[in-house]
């Protein structure tokens, strides 16, 4: 299965990692498969430069898939006493993922295709 990063990327980059690698091989094959169905024109042998974006953006998808089940998957709460207000907000309650508008703007820059140009055939008024 290919990966974009392996487990001592993520523990790089994050200390607080779970310490199951079996677990984090098996995101970080999730999150490669998620980038090459999200993006095909991504190429079997990338470059560095795209190698190193792509490794970046699959530990940031799986430390957020993993900190989703940590935080009980709330972004904010408010509660008022007077008149009884409360206010819940949640994020990626299933820790699905996703990724930014930046790390797409970073995909998009090291793939050659931000800001690019692209065929579209017109057909018939």
């Amino acid at each position: 299965m290919i990966t974009f990063a392996q487990p001592a990327d993520i523990k790089a980059r994050w200390p607080a990692a779970p310490a199951n690698d079996d677990q984090l091989e098996v995101l970080l094959a999730d999150a490669a498969l998620w980038l090459v169905s999200m993006f095909p024109q991504i190429p079997d042998a990338p470059n560095q430069r795209l190698a190193g974006v792509l490794q970046i953006v699959s530990c940031a998808m799986v430390k957020r898939s993993l900190l989703a089940a940590d935080h009980d998957h709330l972004e904010s709460l408010q509660q008022s006493a007077g008149v009884f207000s409360q206010s819940q907000s949640f994020r990626n309650a299933e820790g699905n993922f996703y990724i930014t508008g930046q790390e797409r703007a970073m995909i998009e820059g090291a793939l050659g295709t931000a800001g690019g140009m692209a065929t579209v055939e017109a057909e018939g008024w």
